[in-house]
C-alpha cells in the first residue's frame, strides 16, 4: 500500500454508526510510555469495530524501524485522525467504492511521519485558511467546539514537528504529522 500523505476529515458518521468511547481503554496519558506498535494495537482495539460497523476498510502500515520507537503524544494525534477519517470515509458515497482509511507510520532519517488518508469528501474549506492552517473553533460538526485539529497542531508544534492537512486529488483527505526523532522520546 502506498500512502502519499495522511488525511483527516471533519464529518460525523451516519447516525446509525456510533462513535467509539475511549473508556474501553486506559487513559491516553498512559500511552506516553508505549511504543508505536503497542499504541497502534490499542488504537485498533478501539477503532477497528467502529470502522467495520461503518463499512470502512482500515489498513495500517507500520514501518518496522518505527515500531519500537516511543509513541509519546502520538496516541492523541492518531486517535483524532482515525475517528475523523473513518467518519468521513463512511459518509462518502460519491465514488462508488469501498470506503477506505489508510494509516502509514514511517521512520525517516529525521524522525517519524504519521499519515492518515481517507476516501471521504475531503476537508471542508471553512475549517482551513489558504495556507492549510486550522481555524480555531471552526467545525463542520453540530455542537462541536472545533478544537480537535487545533489540539493536534499544538501537539505537533510541542514536538518540534509539523502537521499538514490536504485534500487528495479525486476525493478524500490527508493528515500528515512529522516529528523529529528526539521529540518522540
Amino acid at each position: 500500500m502506498a500512502v502519499d500523505s495522511v488525511s483527516m476529515q471533519l464529518f460525523l458518521a451516519p447516525q446509525d454508526v456510533p462513535r467509539p468511547h475511549l473508556t474501553s481503554v486506559s487513559d491516553p496519558i498512559e500511552f506516553n510510555t508505549h511504543t508505536l506498535a503497542e499504541t497502534i494495537s490499542r488504537l485498533l482495539k478501539v477503532y477497528q469495530p467502529h470502522a467495520k460497523k461503518a463499512g470502512v476498510q482500515l489498513t495500517i502500515q507500520l514501518d518496522p524501524a518505527a515500531a519500537t520507537q516511543p509513541a509519546g503524544l502520538t496516541y492523541t494525534l492518531l486517535a483524532n485522525a482515525l475517528i475523523n477519517a473513518i467518519d468521513a470515509a463512511a459518509r462518502s458515497t460519491e465514488n462508488h467504492h469501498t470506503p477506505q482509511v489508510d494509516v502509514a507510520i514511517t521512520h525517516t532519517n529525521t524522525g517519524i511521519t504519521l499519515t492518515v488518508s481517507d476516501t471521504g469528501p475531503g476537508i471542508d474549506p471553512c475549517v482551513m485558511d489558504a495556507q492549510g492552517n486550522i481555524r480555531p473553533g471552526a467545525s463542520t460538526k453540530h455542537n462541536n467546539p472545533g478544537v480537535g485539529l487545533v489540539v493536534c497542531r499544538q501537539i505537533a508544534a510541542d514536538l518540534d514537528g509539523s502537521l499538514k492537512l490536504t485534500n487528495r486529488t479525486g476525493g478524500g483527505a490527508v493528515f500528515t504529522m512529522h516529528a523529529p526523532r528526539y521529540a518522540m522520546a
